[in-house]
């Protein structure tokens, strides 16, 4: 595999993890996958290429979606990120952590 021109990918399951960083940063939909919710944001931040890629959940659908891209070339990082649910409103701060079982 080839390396790639500094790139950092930015991983979450659902779109809700990372729409304020989306937005934030501006962000433009490079590709959505049509009956799934994978997207692919992308644009240019601190003299950076930035992907945020939403790959949805279980493993099977991170490893399809990050397979795609990491055959293009390596990233400078991968920042894998999300809450796991713990939206506002549903009673949990920061700091604190749960199980699921």
């Amino acid at each position: 595999l080839k390396s790639v021109d500094p790139m950092i990918l930015v991983v979450a399951a659902l779109e809700e993890e990372c729409l304020g960083l989306v937005g934030s940063w501006g962000l433009k939909l490079e590709l959505s996958v049509h009956g799934t919710p994978q997207k692919i944001y992308s644009g240019t931040r601190f003299g950076t290429s930035i992907k945020v890629v939403v790959t949805g959940v279980l493993q099977h659908n991170a490893v399809s979606m990050l397979s795609k891209l990491l055959i293009q070339g390596i990233p400078w990082a991968v920042v894998n990120f999300g809450c796991v649910g713990a939206y506002e409103g549903r009673g949990l701060r920061i700091g604190e952590a749960f199980f699921v079982a």
